[in-house]
């Protein structure tokens, strides 16, 4: 069971219904557009009886009213330089806020557009670089605006300078708590546990508002960090936010709880049929569900969404899970087209190219999904399998090591981290991994991690828990795996040769193999020379 050493977050505030409408007036003449949806979401999410309110919420009029609505105008129809060129001279801070976002969003799409010019060349970067940030964060250092506050942590953030946007955004924060985009930077400066703990610790405003338990429950699923009790509190007061449910399900998903998982993203889909949000995560898990039918059936549902970076993961998925990687490699691409900087669409896209055994390019696509977050662990096991399958085994350890420092209760890496010890000769090593890897497997039910492990210890108790672990789960069948009859065989020579050893059971293991119907031709040898012993 994953556990954590972060400290239970107090009982939350009842939301403030004027506070949280007046921030998305306010977010919406701002052109916040994505942070406005997802608040008026949380919103209609709250009882009526709550919502009541006969209050009017109203914005002051700005004396450059005329000019922000012409504005607002060019951006709602992505004319972003037409928009700044409109509030050229601009004054007032919510002008001089439109005006440089409008210059950040025509940079953004400038930076997008040279990046695609030098597609399958070696001449292009990572991800898109915006060669303007730097100018736009002169134009708002120091700023005093709690709105403006919000660009200059961005452009710190885009900079590489995260400890300063921290610092900025935290400042915005503490007048604007309901700025979603805000809390969405701040989860996006934090790499570890360690660096969320020190977040939290500074958070300027109450630990009980909602808004900071929506941001803990964000980061902390980004860390892959269990908070579904956490959403179970916030759905008290926002008892139907599709947010919650979905971040809920995807942090069952995250612990292993696929059944739990599948059920919440079933019923989201069911209640908001045009709702994307996360369904490539929901494709995952049917992926490794293997359930191809309900993928297909979900895929078909979500094609007409193409435009959508998500969309063409779940299309992509099916193909995968169909085997046809080359469409599902055209889909993941697509992904990345619509959506340059969205790390899911690289991960899957390594994946595919691994299946193909193309393990260069995976890596290339790794990596780029490294330069946009390093807290997914599928990027660094990715990495690691790739590198290992090249028998690049040091350069694979380093990522199957990066690896379990973001997932240390995760079985599958510490038995990879074994296997990759054992081929780099280091018995000792691969020994510890694998006990780390059964210390978190309930009842220690791993028969391929104690297989190994008797291997290297030629030690008959791990060999006969395999035998125990593999007679229940392939009692009905005369097709065993291999680490059944490896060690049904090690076993009963360990008998012979020991001068303790029980002649009776050693029979009554090669009897066992007899009746397996596929051994292959060296074990054949094998038991054929034991039974004449």
């Amino acid at each position: 069971m994953m556990t954590s050493t972060i400290e239970p977050a107090p009982a939350p505030l009842e939301p403030d219904v004027l506070d949280i409408r007046l921030t998305i007036k306010e977010l919406n003449s701002r052109r916040l557009l994505a942070s406005s949806s997802w608040l008026g979401e949380q919103l209609l999410s709250i009882t009526p009886s709550k919502r009541k309110s006969n209050k009017k919420i109203t914005l002051e009029r700005d004396d450059e009213e005329d000019a922000i609505l012409a504005a607002r105008g060019s951006m709602d129809a992505h004319e972003y330089g037409r928009a700044a060129h409109f509030l050229r001279d601009a004054k007032s801070p919510r002008a001089w806020f439109l005006s440089i976002y409008s210059q950040f969003l025509a940079s953004e799409r400038a930076a997008i557009q040279e990046f695609h010019t030098m597609d399958s060349t070696r001449h292009q970067p990572p991800t898109p670089v915006n060669r303007a940030v730097a100018d736009l964060y002169a134009l708002v250092a120091g700023t005093a605006d709690h709105w403006l506050m919000f660009l200059e942590g961005l452009f710190l953030f885009r900079l590489g300078r995260k400890s300063d946007a921290i610092t900025v955004l935290l400042n915005s924060i503490h007048r604007l708590p309901w700025n979603w985009s805000a809390w969405c930077l701040l989860c996006d400066c934090i790499d570890s546990e360690a660096d969320y703990t020190a977040v939290i610790n500074r958070i300027p405003i109450s630990k009980r508002h909602p808004a900071v338990h929506m941001f803990q429950i964000k980061t902390l699923n980004e860390l892959f960090l269990p908070c579904h009790t956490l959403c179970d509190t916030m759905l008290i007061d926002f008892e139907t936010s599709p947010w919650l449910l979905t971040e809920k399900a995807k942090n069952y998903y995250s612990i292993g709880a696929v059944p739990e998982a599948q059920a919440i993203f079933e019923s989201i889909i069911a209640a908001h049929p045009l709702r994307l949000d996360a369904v490539d995560t929901f494709s995952s898990l049917l992926y490794v569900s293997f359930d191809l039918d309900k993928l297909a059936h979900y895929a078909t549902r979500f094609k007409i969404f193409k435009d959508r970076p998500e969309a063409c993961i779940f299309i992509g998925n099916t193909y995968a899970l169909r085997g046809e990687h080359e469409k599902a490699i055209k889909y993941f691409i697509r992904a990345t087209n619509l959506h340059p900087t969205y790390a899911p669409a690289y991960i899957l896209l390594g994946h595919a190219y691994y299946d193909m055994t193309n393990h260069y390019a995976a890596i290339q696509a790794y990596r780029r999904a490294l330069h946009i977050t390093k807290k997914d662990f599928r990027i660094w096991f990715g990495l690691g399998q790739c590198y290992r399958a090249l028998a690049m085994h040091s350069y694979a350890l380093y990522y199957y090591q990066r690896g379990q420092t973001i997932r240390p209760h995760d079985i599958a890496i510490w038995e990879v981290l074994g296997s990759c010890y054992e081929d780099l000769n280091r018995p000792q090593d691969a020994l510890h991994a694998y006990q780390r890897a059964l210390d978190n497997s309930p009842q220690h039910s791993l028969p391929t991690v104690h297989h190994r492990m008797a291997k290297l210890l030629q030690s008959l108790a791990h060999f006969e828990r395999v035998i125990e672990i593999c007679s229940i789960s392939e009692k009905d069948t005369t097709v065993w795996s291999d680490p059944h009859i490896n060690s049904l065989l090690e076993a009963a020579e360990l008998h012979m040769k020991g001068a303790d050893g029980d002649l009776k059971r050693a029979r009554e293991y090669l009897d066992k193999i007899a009746t397996c119907t596929n051994v292959n031709t060296e074990l054949g040898t094998r038991l054929n020379n034991a039974q004449t012993k």
